[in-house]
């Protein structure tokens, strides 16, 4: 799933190039999500920098939160993607970051044909993800309004 449509053919070429089914899509509730996670086997969290205005690209790393990576990571996809901050705090390094198209193309075919690698980010990334469910992230919350209270 790229994050700008200006690469979406690019990377849909790569893909279909290389045997894969390139998936694009904006799901709306929280059962189009996990049926869309369902279909995917990588994720693709990118866009180039040379895409969008200048200054934009930077803003953007320093502050897009980290919801789809964690999204990703919670079905165990394996995802290559920019080196958002947040990314890279919550992240893990259970994901394969990128800084061009040619990065992006090497680390989707090191997944693909690495199988062990793969296994390895899909188990670990669960892992990683489990430490923001929202059951966890509750408990959380309702301790900062006890520690208020107090």
């Amino acid at each position: 799933i790229p994050e700008y449509t200006v690469n979406e053919k690019r990377i849909q070429d790569f893909c279909e190039k290389n045997g894969l089914i390139f998936i694009n899509k904006n799901p709306q509730t929280h059962a189009e999500l996990q049926s869309v996670f369902n279909e995917i086997d990588i994720g693709i969290v990118f866009f180039e920098k040379e895409s969008i205005k200048a200054g934009v690209y930077e803003r953007t790393l320093k502050y897009k939160p980290n919801t789809k990576l964690t999204n990703f990571q919670s079905f165990g996809i394996p995802t290559v993607c920019l080196p958002y901050e947040s990314y890279k705090q919550f992240g893990n390094d259970q994901c394969l970051f990128v800084e061009n198209f040619e990065d992006l193309k090497t680390n989707i075919l090191s997944l693909i044909n690495d199988s062990q690698m793969f296994y390895n980010m899909s188990k670990n990334s669960i892992k990683v993800a489990e430490k923001y469910h929202i059951s966890k992230i509750v408990d959380y919350y309702h301790k900062i309004v006890e520690d208020f209270r107090e």
